[in-house]
Formats: structure tokens, sequence, C-alpha cells
């Protein structure tokens, strides 16, 4: 079965159709880092503009949470560019506040007629609220070819985007896109213009130093997040217990659980095995380290006498 060939310029259709329609529309570009998600974001911010819709790149192009709110809350009819969405809506952070105040805007705010375009490396790292706000899925596959997919509708079903269904047609062939359920076709994108590209990594720059210097002030750091920076810390280093991990989530007034799982997706941002990795390796040096006890203890009883023999 053929797949339907997408430009740029049919995306950019639909997008402004949703809006013309009384509709929002919110779109995740997922994708491997360095293959060109934020480009096509940008790409599409700047074509949407084009067409009517209101993009300023130094305001609307946004990297943190509390951008994007006040912008939810204030903008009609404008594209927000969430370059870095790891920032604004991560699954580790959803039963935070802010989390669910975002939540709340997107659907509070649906009727603004805005296009949300959010950028992360993973769309299976959103939490399920937010993959079911979602209208368009966009995977960049390699530089300059993207997949683009649209949810499946139906009053009972649990998982627009049939999970399940499409993991196990991607394991029998990964590049039969056709056969997946919610695939609507391939998008091929160019690089943005030397002048263009310098604008962009311009701004990108100065904000991101700025969103980062601004949670270095501590005064802003939640108590119990500093806790679990530390509690990371010692895991990355390997200088804890199971123990250790027990106490500290009663002292977060957490299920040990549900520590482990937050603690897995810190670890899993940065490359990195889960606990129950470092915990065997753990017990296996201090395993290791019971027998040279027990050794040396066992060699300290034998008589000097037997051993000179």
């Amino acid at each position: 079965m053929s797949i339907l060939r997408w430009k740029v310029s049919d995306l950019v259709d639909v997008l402004y159709g949703c809006t013309q329609n009384k509709f929002d529309a919110i779109v995740f570009i997922s994708g491997a880092r360095g293959l060109g998600k934020s480009t096509l974001g940008y790409i599409l911010a700047c074509k949407c503009r084009a067409r009517g819709l209101s993009f300023n790149p130094e305001t609307h192009m946004v990297y943190s949470r509390k951008e994007t709110l006040r912008l939810l809350a204030t903008k009609k009819k404008t594209v927000i560019l969430s370059d870095e969405m790891v920032n604004v809506s991560y699954s580790r952070d959803f039963y935070e506040q802010e989390q669910k105040t975002l939540l709340k805007a997107l659907n509070l705010y649906r009727d603004s007629c805005n296009v949300f375009l959010g950028c992360i490396p993973s769309f299976s790292d959103l939490d399920i609220q937010m993959k079911r706000l979602c209208k368009i899925k966009i995977y960049v596959k390699r530089r300059g070819v993207a997949i683009i997919e649209v949810p499946v509708r139906g009053m009972y079903n649990p998982d627009p985007w049939d999970t399940k269904a499409n993991i196990k047609k991607e394991e029998k062939n990964p590049n039969a896109f056709s056969r997946f359920s919610t695939v609507k076709g391939i998008l091929r994108f160019g690089d943005l213009k030397p002048k263009a590209r310098a604008k962009y990594e311009r701004l990108k720059a100065a904000n991101r130093n700025r969103v980062f210097n601004a949670n270095l002030d501590l005064k802003d750091l939640n108590p119990q997040q500093q806790m679990i920076e530390k509690i990371y810390n010692k895991i990355e280093s390997g200088n804890f217990t199971k123990q250790y991990l027990i106490d500290s989530a009663e002292l977060l007034n957490k299920k040990y659980t549900a520590l482990c799982s937050k603690l897995n997706l810190m670890l899993k941002d940065k490359g990195k095995p889960t606990i129950s990795y470092f915990i065997k390796q753990i017990e296996k040096k201090e395993k290791e380290e019971d027998i040279k006890k027990k050794i040396a203890m066992e060699d300290s009883l034998i008589p000097t006498a037997l051993l000179n023999k």
C-alpha cells in the first residue's frame, strides 16, 4: 500500500483550517536529537504566519511552562512554539500543580484558535492527558523526512494513538508506515535559509540561557525537588542502598515505587540504567566483600604451624 506524500504547505493548510473552524491545533513533534524537530517547528510557525496567523519568534517561541501559560491565556490565532517541550510538560511532572494548570489552560482556551507546536524527544514521555489533547503527531525519522499521524477516534477508545497495535506492527516491519493505524502520510521538509537559521539560533541560545539562569535561583526551587536531586546524585554515583531509598520515600511522604519511578525517568533522561541495575551492582559488590571477609576470617583461624608445613 502506497503512503500519502505531504508537503509543508499541505500541513500548514490543515493547521490553518483548524483555526478557521474555531478550533485550536495541538501538534507534537518528536524524534532523536539533531534530526530537525525544532527546524520543522520553526518552519511550520513561519509558514502559518505567512497565512495570517500571528508568530513573533522573540515572544512566541517559549522555553518554560510560565511563558506557555501566559501566551495561552492572552493570545488568539497565534502560533506558540514550545521549542523544548521537556521543560513545559513532562510525564514525571504530571502531579505538580503547574502541570495541572497547563492541562486546564489547553482545554480552557481551546477556542482561542491557536496553533501549539511542541518539540520533544519521545512522544511516549508525555503524560496520557497531554497525548489525548494532541491532534497531530509528527515523528522525524531522519533529516528532512517525517511521519504524520493523527489519533484514531472513537467514543470508547482509551488509547487514541492505538499504541499496542502499532507497536506489534512496528516489531514485524519498522518501515511499513502505511500499515500503522494512525499514520496519514510522509512529510518531506528542507532546512532553514542561512539568515533565518542565524536568527533562530540566536533566539534559541538567548532564551535557553535566560530560562536556565532563572532555574538556578534556589529561592524558587521546591525543597522536595532539591531532596530528590540529592537522592538522584547518590544513585548516579552508586553511593546508596535500597534501605536509603525506602527511608527517603518515607521522608518525602511518597510511596517507594512512586519515588523510584520518578528517579528512573531522571536516569532515562541522561541515558542511565534503572535503579534496579544500580541496586544489583551494589548487592553484587557487597556479596563479594562478604566472601572476602569470610575467607580472611577462616584463614586467620588456621594454626600458624599448619601454614608452615
